[in-house]
């Protein structure tokens, strides 16, 4: 060119750039000629601001900054392949190459915005410089003052939204779908899911040959976004973006979580099968709720009434039951609230049941979503419905799944519907669900129950809340329904006491810390279960010794049980040596022979040695009882036996 630049220059770097690209993958030392590359491009392009400042340039020179732009562009394209193979190399490496290439993009932008319209020198002006400042140019130098604050760095987040909308179409477009979805998503994207959301066009058509290079995402972007290089997960650079795009979001978007929602359900109505479907199946919904003007569409309602809606249950946990499921109980389950208005409206019945006796509040339980139960109920569902053969009542499904909001409001529900709801078959739910509580160990849904007058020594299927409580590890739980009023003695089917209901149902084990708190409260130590036996006579089968002394401690008879058998007699029929000890300290008379079998503890002793049961042990134990009673003074009648 006349005023001192030569496209020559670019040439000669567009043949170096080839020459990279055909070595770089073969060595990565070729990295370094890689950025002495990008360094001469960036000097080349630098010469045309310094060798037309103060000079307005002619038609020729022009076309001839129209084909250097061209030619840079072809280069930048070849370089930016490369980055996106070597993506560690662009980002950790090469001391600041990002940086220079960076410039080179302005640069080229800066080229590119001077032949945008019919008047390039003003179009670039405007590009560059606030609305108050947007005169027309009267010199070149104003033009390359232009392009010298484009690649000056926003000072807030207003002017790098607005630095991207400045952008060439297709990046600005590019950059704002990213952004929308970055900002917008349930949960973090990973790259490949981000990708593909930014190849779904308009018309819900996803194409794969336009999903977008990492790296062209994050320059559209402006940097305003990050990818983690271990977890592949693009996020907003900084926690304040966050906050600042809380508050502008309708600013600068138009509609984003309908945008999402209607590319999900174009995502579930294809055969696509990669990434963003798992993401579509669980949040499309969560979307669409954020859009509800978009609910009473025909796209919408036809989606929740075709086979479609299938693969968006397929991540979701009443898959199973949905087979017969109407587009009302999708749209409850999926928190719809127009939607389910829009059912209704269209004469379904908010109470038919599905599947294994799925309604649409249950469904609406089961989504955890509350405005949608208010208004089934304003629209005539009925909360005391029952539901499927697991949890038969809402209000039960609702304390499975520790919904403790859904809760609180099925029970000021039914307080407000009062009595006209409670048939007979539901009186006793709120109960119910008291003990479906504890079997969970959810001490806060238990005090959320109880507040609400949900009966504490309700007997369900011969327990009480606090038998359930006592069979479980957490001794605070047991404690919670004890400080509430719980009866510690109520008994239960077969007899049963919480204190009895320390043991196992196998009778294997005992838990002796709920034991603790039970005797600490004056639980009875003298209840037997069906099979006759107190609580003493079966810690001292078990074996027990904590328990054994625990029950002594608190009164706990050493004598025998209506079972016929005496805990003495157990103990050292299974050889418990420390347990026989704590039992004849505390009275226990080795010569009490068993209603049933007519044979003292001692005697047992005997047999068992003679027969070698247990070898030593059952010795020791018999020398144990022998010296007991030769304590007391008895003959040991036995003694000229074993001499």
């Amino acid at each position: 060119m006349s005023f001192g630049f030569r496209s020559s220059s670019l040439v000669k770097a567009i043949r170096l750039s080839k020459k990279l690209h055909a070595h770089f993958a073969d060595n990565d030392k070729q990295f370094y000629e890689f950025h002495d590359e990008g360094r001469q491009i960036s000097i080349a392009l630098v010469d045309v601001e310094a060798a037309a400042s103060g000079q307005t340039p002619t038609d020729t020179q022009l076309a001839d900054l129209e084909s250097a732009a061209r030619d840079s562009c072809s280069v930048l394209d070849d370089l930016f392949k490369a980055l996106d193979k070597y993506h560690e190399l662009n980002t950790q490496g090469a001391n600041g190459l990002r940086t220079r290439l960076g410039a080179v993009v302005s640069q080229l932008n800066a080229c590119s915005a001077l032949l945008v319209g019919d008047s390039p020198a003003k179009s670039m002006h405007e590009v560059a410089t606030p609305a108050s400042l947007r005169e027309p140019p009267t010199s070149y130098d104003q033009v390359m003052e232009s392009i010298r604050r484009l690649r000056e760095p926003p000072t807030s987040y207003d002017q790098v939204m607005e630095s991207i909308r400045r952008q060439n179409p297709s990046s600005r477009d590019l950059a704002e779908r990213a952004l929308t979805w970055i900002i917008c998503a349930a949960r973090p994207l990973r790259a490949q899911e981000l990708q593909t959301a930014l190849a779904i066009s308009e018309d819900g058509t996803l194409h794969e040959e336009n999903i977008p290079q990492v790296e062209y995402i994050i320059t559209a972007c402006s940097d305003l976004v990050v990818v983690d290089q271990e977890s592949s997960i693009f996020s907003l650079a900084h926690d304040t973006m966050q906050e600042y795009f809380d508050r502008t979001l309708d600013h600068w978007f138009t509609e984003p979580n309908l945008k999402i929602a209607k590319a999900c359900v174009a995502l579930l109505s294809s055969d696509w099968v990669g990434a963003l479907v798992e993401y579509a199946s669980k949040f499309w919904s969560h979307h669409l709720r954020r859009a509800p003007g978009a609910q009473r569409d025909d796209w919408v309602i036809s989606f929740l009434e075709s086979e479609l809606i299938t693969r968006a249950l397929s991540y979701g946990d009443i898959y199973y039951t949905t087979s017969q499921a109407t587009g009302l109980h999708l749209a409850a389950y999926f928190g719809l609230d127009v939607c389910v208005e829009t059912f209704i409206q269209r004469s379904h019945d908010p109470n038919v049941p599905v599947g294994r006796g799925w309604t649409p509040i249950s469904c609406a339980v089961r989504g955890n979503h509350c405005s949608t139960i208010k208004v089934l109920v304003r629209c005539g569902a009925k909360i005391d419905m029952r539901c499927h053969d697991f949890n038969p009542w809402a209000i039960q499904e609702a304390v499975q799944g520790s919904l403790y909001d859904v809760v609180e409001l099925l029970l000021d529900l039914e307080a407000q519907l009062g009595s006209g709801i409670k048939t007979w078959a539901y009186r006793d739910a709120k109960s119910i669900a008291l003990q479906t509580a504890v079997a969970r160990g959810d001490r806060k849904m238990i005090s959320l129950l109880l507040s609400k007058g949900a009966s504490i020594d309700f007997l369900h299927e011969g327990y009480t809340a606090l038998m359930l409580a006592a069979h479980e590890e957490d001794t605070a739980m047991t404690r919670l329904l004890i400080d509430h009023g719980a009866n510690i003695n109520a008994t239960g089917r077969d007899g049963v006491t919480a204190l009895i209901n320390t043991f196992s149902l196998s009778g294997t084990r005992s838990n002796t810390n709920q034991a603790k708190v039970l005797l600490e409260s004056r639980a009875d130590t003298e209840p037997c279960d069906s099979a006759g036996r107190t609580v003493l006579a079966r810690a001292a089968d078990l074996g027990n010794e904590e328990m054994v002394k625990l029950l002594i401690d608190h009164g706990s008879r050493v004598e025998g049980d209506p079972s016929g058998w005496t805990p003495l007699y157990l103990a050292v029929h299974d050889g418990h040596i420390e347990v026989v000890k704590l039992l004849l300290e505390a009275g226990a008379d080795p010569d009490v022979k068993t209603d049933l079998q007519q044979i003292s503890s001692l005697t047992l002793a005997k047999e068992l040695v003679q027969s070698h049961y247990m070898g030593k042990k059952q010795a020791d134990i018999l020398a144990l009882l022998r010296a007991h009673r030769r304590q007391l003074g008895w003959q040991d009648w036995l003694g000229s036996y074993f001499q």
